[in-house]
């Protein structure tokens, strides 16, 4: 097949059967970028099915490796006497968990080369689940400190689902396919902050359960997740240049042991300087201006929704004369469905809008291709962002009905969701030779924020009030915003300055129909 050979519907010699709706945008053709090979061990050309389970199995993991480290986020309130903390003190889980989350995948490329990535994943989900046996044993006074370490830990394994997903998008799906499959799979992984956590609100109301079991029933969970990546995610490890494969021998289950237990084996042997060179390709991409400009907006949109969850957590389950809303934890678990709803908006609006849009306007320019498109669909949550933080500080200000604290907490959740997707779309895109590094400096990103916020919500909310906070936090969304429509006008001079050549790699040009 030519690489800009226009198909409808179905690519019977790539052996891929495309939805015609995820095809057609405003016609019924669309050119198939990058171009599959003939090879059938081609990640292009997998069956449907094939694809759609690894990548539903790498969304549902990730959100629960994600969520597992912040599960005891509303029972903050009831586990601060046992450890003789404030609950503010509590949420410093929190951060170390954020702490795990920005450092560990720094090491995954190093570990990826040595025994590729399902085997990394796989192994990543026991360490996990053991932090989670150790963090629900802490139920002692002095256990506080193994507590936040146990966090820690939790963190460092919990992105490795997200990472490899973003790498697994790219090496199994067109162009015209990617902003969708980002919006879904993003969004779980994000959901894992939200779901974890409500359902915690309902085990630690439980008294004949106990506030362990926030941490017990994810280890049930990432027992399911763990057999689901044993059985149904591969390596994706084609060579597109040399049109080969490492493919493991035996039946089913002997080639999915050897991939799990001797993943060496199932993947091309590297030297120790190309593992060390992908490390600092990371690194590279974490400090290339255009990384550098959308991670601004990325760590804001989401770093702002992580105070707003954190303080929320926090001030409805005080009594209403400490300025609280007087909450219990179920109340408050009910409380957070507020969040599930905006993720299910997000949810539908992403797979409606990140590809739709981008093409269409490709469409108008000739068919041809350029990244900036992918940040199109910003103007939706940059709009509604700075509402939202704006109608959750006045609600707290005012201590106004907490229907209307839901109002924000809807606006700011949903927004954060819409924009985290976009963001790491286009970065990758911008790098699309190397999307596990980009996975890993926008990870770093969007949560550098969030690592100090815990820390400075407090005293400065306290300092200025909630108004006034929330307030200044919807002026710099809105300061950013407009940042970004620089970034989409000129973004491919950003993509041009890069601490190395090499780095330069995008689809700019491509003629999509």
């Amino acid at each position: 097949m030519q690489t800009e050979s226009p198909i409808s519907g179905t690519s019977e010699k790539a052996g891929l059967q495309l939805d015609p709706e995820a095809v057609s945008v405003e016609s019924s053709t669309v050119n198939l970028i990058p171009a599959p090979t003939q090879s059938p061990d081609d990640p292009l050309n997998w069956a449907s099915w094939r694809k759609a389970t690894a990548i539903f199995t790498l969304a549902l993991t990730g959100l629960f490796m994600s969520g597992a480290p912040t599960a005891n986020q509303l029972g903050y309130v009831v586990q601060a006497p046992l450890y003789h903390k404030t609950p503010n003190q509590m949420s410093y889980g929190a951060s170390a968990s954020i702490a795990g989350f920005i450092a560990g995948p720094f090491a995954y490329p190093f570990l990826f080369g040595l025994f590729g990535r399902v085997s990394v994943l796989f192994w990543s989900i026991v360490v996990l689940f053991f932090c989670q046996v150790w963090a629900a044993e802490m139920t002692s006074s002095g256990d506080f400190i193994p507590l936040i370490m146990s966090r820690w830990i939790a963190g460092l394994t919990g992105s490795v689902a997200a990472v490899v997903g973003n790498g697994y998008i790219i090496d199994t799906c067109f162009l015209h396919q990617r902003g969708r499959l980002f919006a879904v799979f993003e969004l779980s992984f994000l959901f894992g902050a939200v779901g974890p956590t409500t359902i915690g609100g309902f085990i630690v109301q439980n008294q004949s359960l106990g506030w362990p079991w926030m941490f017990w029933w994810t280890c049930i969970a990432l027992g399911v997740c763990a057999v689901l990546v044993f059985f149904f995610v591969e390596e994706t490890n084609f060579d597109r240049l040399n049109n080969t494969c490492i493919r493991p021998q035996g039946s089913y289950l002997a080639q999915r042991l050897t991939t799990v237990f001797t993943g060496w084996k199932v993947i091309p042997r590297s030297q120790l300087s190309e593992m060390g060179s992908r490390t600092l390709k990371s690194f590279e991409i974490l400090i290339a201006p255009v990384t550098i400009a959308t991670g601004l907006y990325s760590t804001m949109a989401f770093g702002f929704s992580i105070m707003c969850q954190l303080f929320i957590n926090i001030i409805i389950q005080l009594p209403p004369q400490a300025g609280g809303y007087g909450f219990t934890p179920q109340r408050n678990g009910y409380f957070s469905f507020t969040s599930w709803v905006a993720l299910l908006v997000a949810w539908t609006i992403g797979s409606l809008v990140n590809d739709r849009i981008p093409l269409q306007t490709a469409r108008r320019n000739q068919g041809v291709w350029h990244p900036e498109y992918r940040l199109l669909p910003l103007v939706i949550p940059g709009l509604l962002l700075p509402i939202g933080l704006g109608i959750y500080g006045a609600a707290l200000e005012y201590h106004l009905h907490y229907m209307v604290l839901a109002l924000g907490q809807f606006l700011v959740q949903l927004s954060s969701q819409l924009s985290v997707p976009i963001c790491v779309n286009y970065v990758t895109e911008s790098f699309i030779s190397s999307p596990i590094e980009v996975a890993i400096a926008m990870n770093a990103w969007r949560l550098f924020l969030g690592l100090g916020l815990p820390f400075a919500t407090e005293p400065w909310i306290e300092k200025v009030g909630p108004g006034w906070a929330f307030g200044t936090a919807a002026f710099m969304m809105v300061a950013a915003g407009l940042w970004m429509i620089v970034v989409a006008m000129k973004g491919h001079a950003l993509r041009r300055l890069q601490v190395s050549s090499h780095l330069a790699d995008a689809e700019d040009g491509a003629v999509v129909s």
